[in-house]
C-alpha cells in the first residue's frame, strides 16, 4: 500500500476534514431534566442547548467552530505521515490505520452492503435492518476490535444481515445507566464483549465498551403505540421503534446518551478525555463529544453518507474512522476550545445528582426506577367562610 504515498485524492479528503466544512461546534447547557435525582429514559431526555457564540469585527454574533481533526490530532498525523512518506506506524496505530486503508479499497463493496432495496417486501424488514447493515459494513470494518453487538431487546430482530452476505447478526445486552439518572439502551455498541453468561462474573468487561451508535430510522417506519422505554423488561420494543424522524428531531436524546456513556468511560478508564457517540440516520451522519471531567460538549455538523451514486464518501468515512478508534486517535479538546468555557451540566443538576454519573453508572444492567408515590394520612379540615367565623 506504499504507492498510496502522496496520493492526492486521499490528502484532498483529509483537507477536507481540516477545514470547517466539517466543523465542531461547542454547545453550552441552558436547562436539562437529568439532574434531578430521578430516573429518565434517553426516549424522554430533555435537553436544551445553545452554540457557544464569539461577536465579530462587526459585531455580528457568530457560531465557535473547530475543524474536525482539532480534536483527533494523534490520528491526522498518522494520516499525514502516511500520504507524505507511506510511513505506517508500528503496534496498534498500524492495525488501526490497516482497517482504513482496507476499507477504502473496498469501499465500493461496503457502500453496496449498505444500500437498502426499495422493493423490499415491508413484511419481511426487521426493525434491526439499518442498524446490522451499519455495524457489519461499516463500523466493525473500521473499527480497531472489529466486535459489535446490537440491542436484544427490539420485537423482531433479523438473524442475518439482510444483504446477500448473510453473516450472522449478534445481540446483546446494551443496556445503561442508573435508577437515578438518565438511562436506556444504545443500538449499536462497538467495543469487546464477553459471552453473555459470562458477564456477571467479569465486571472488567463492561469496561470494555469502545462507543455505542443511536440509528435514527427514516419517516417511513410508523411510531408504534408501545413505543415507551420507561422500563427495560425483555419484551420492550427497542430504541429503534421510538424513533421516526431525522437526527435534529432526536438532539436530546444523543445528548443524553454522550453524557451518561462519557460518565461511564471515565469511570472505566480514568485517562481518558473526550467521549463520542453516533448518531446516523439512513442519509446522515453526527457525532457527539463530551469530556466529562472538564464538562466540555461538542457536536459535529450532521456529515451526508452518500455521495449521489450511493458509494460512501470519504470524508465522512475518514471522521467515522477516527471517532470509532477515538481512544487510540484522539488528542482531546484544545486550549481554545476550551478556553470558549464549559457546557455546563455539572453546575446545573443538583449537587447530590453529579456522583451518581460520575461513580454509579453501569452497563449491563436492567434499571427500573424508584417508583414515587404520594403517602400522606388524610386529615378532615373544617374551612370556615368568612360570614361563619366564630368571635
Amino acid at each position: 500500500m506504499d504507492d498510496s504515498a502522496g496520493d492526492p485524492d486521499l490528502a484532498f479528503h483529509v483537507s477536507v476534514l481540516e477545514s470547517l466544512v466539517c466543523a465542531l461546534s461547542p454547545i453550552k447547557l441552558i436547562v436539562c431534566n437529568g439532574g434531578a435525582a430521578r430516573g429518565i429514559s434517553f426516549s424522554q431526555a430533555s435537553v436544551l442547548v445553545d452554540f457557544m457564540l464569539h461577536l465579530d469585527r462587526k459585531g455580528r454574533a457568530l457560531t465557535n467552530v473547530y475543524p474536525f481533526t482539532d480534536i483527533f490530532k494523534k490520528g491526522n498525523d498518522l494520516l499525514t505521515d502516511y500520504i507524505k512518506f507511506g510511513k505506517t506506524s508500528l503496534g496498534i496505530n498500524q492495525q488501526i490505520l490497516e482497517a482504513l486503508l482496507t476499507f477504502l479499497s473496498k469501499v465500493e463493496e461496503a457502500s453496496e452492503g449498505l444500500q437498502v432495496e426499495k422493493q423490499e417486501s415491508e413484511q419481511n424488514k426487521c426493525e434491526t435492518d439499518w442498524a446490522a447493515r451499519l455495524a457489519i459494513h461499516f463500523f466493525s470494518p473500521l473499527s480497531q476490535t472489529k466486535h459489535y453487538v446490537l440491542d436484544n431487546h427490539g420485537m423482531k430482530k433479523c438473524e442475518r444481515c439482510p444483504c446477500s452476505c448473510n453473516k450472522i447478526i449478534r445481540y446483546g445486552d446494551t443496556s445503561i445507566g442508573n435508577p437515578k439518572t438518565w438511562y436506556g439502551r444504545f443500538d449499536i455498541l462497538i467495543g469487546k464483549f464477553a459471552p453473555e453468561e459470562s458477564c456477571e462474573e467479569s465486571n472488567m468487561q463492561r469496561c470494555e465498551i469502545d462507543i455505542g451508535a443511536t440509528v435514527v430510522p427514516t419517516p417511513e417506519n410508523p411510531n408504534t403505540d408501545s413505543s415507551d422505554d420507561e422500563s427495560l423488561c425483555n419484551d420492550e420494543p427497542s430504541q429503534t421503534e421510538v424513533k421516526t424522524d431525522g437526527l435534529n428531531n432526536h438532539l436530546s436524546h444523543l445528548f443524553s446518551q454522550t453524557i451518561v456513556l462519557s460518565f461511564y468511560q471515565k469511570k472505566c478508564n480514568p485517562a481518558l478525555n473526550i467521549v463520542p457517540l453516533i448518531g446516523v440516520s439512513k442519509t446522515h451522519i453526527q457525532f457527539h463529544f463530551y469530556d466529562s471531567e472538564k464538562d466540555i460538549y461538542l457536536a459535529s455538523k450532521q456529515m451526508p453518507l452518500f455521495y449521489k451514486n450511493k458509494t460512501l464518501q470519504i470524508p465522512t468515512v475518514i471522521a467515522t474512522w477516527l471517532v470509532l478508534n477515538y481512544k487510540h486517535l484522539s488528542s482531546g479538546v484544545t486550549r481554545n476550545i476550551e478556553n470558549d468555557g464549559k457546557f455546563g451540566f455539572h453546575s446545573q443538576i443538583l449537587p447530590e445528582s453529579l456522583p451518581l454519573y460520575q461513580n454509579d453508572i453501569e452497563m449491563g444492567h436492567t434499571v427500573e426506577p424508584e417508583t414515587f408515590l404520594l403517602n400522606a394520612d388524610y386529615h378532615a379540615t373544617l374551612v370556615l367562610r368568612k360570614e361563619d367565623k366564630m368571635d
